[in-house]
Order: structure tokens, then sequence, then C-alpha cells
């Protein structure tokens, strides 16, 4: 993923979990991965491997395409 592609990413993630008012604590121990190293996921630092983002939508309980949207897309 490029730059821009890991940092949509992880704004879908964060989007996902403030509406469900978790927080990246809660998803880290969800998916069996460490507070900093979620921390740098969720921040754009570092992108998510493929398996990871699986476990992150099953845990979030959305579809894993919903992690990918772009915005354009989704807004017509």
């Amino acid at each position: 993923m490029d730059q821009s592609t890991t940092e949509r990413v992880a704004g879908h993630v964060r989007a996902a979990l403030a509406r469900q008012r978790r927080t990246g604590r809660w998803l880290a121990l969800a998916v069996g991965m460490s507070k900093t190293t979620m921390s740098r996921r969720l921040n754009g630092q570092q992108e998510f491997g493929v398996n990871e983002l699986a476990a992150v939508a099953a845990a979030l309980g959305v579809p894993i395409e919903s992690l990918f949207a772009d915005d354009q897309v989704r807004a017509s």
C-alpha cells in the first residue's frame, strides 16, 4: 500500500472504532497485537497486513472492503 492508502485504511479503522465507542487498546487485545504496534497502524505510520486487516474487520464486525473504501465512491 502506498502512504495515502495506508493513511486512508487507518482512518477507516479509526472511524469504525469511534462508531462502536471502542479503543485502539481494545482492538489490539481483540486481534492479538501489541498496543504499540496497533497505535502505529492506527496512526498510519505502518500499514496493516492482509491477515491483520481480516482480523480487524472480524473484531469490528465489518466487511473488510469497508476498510478500503474510497471516500469519493462511498459518498456517491
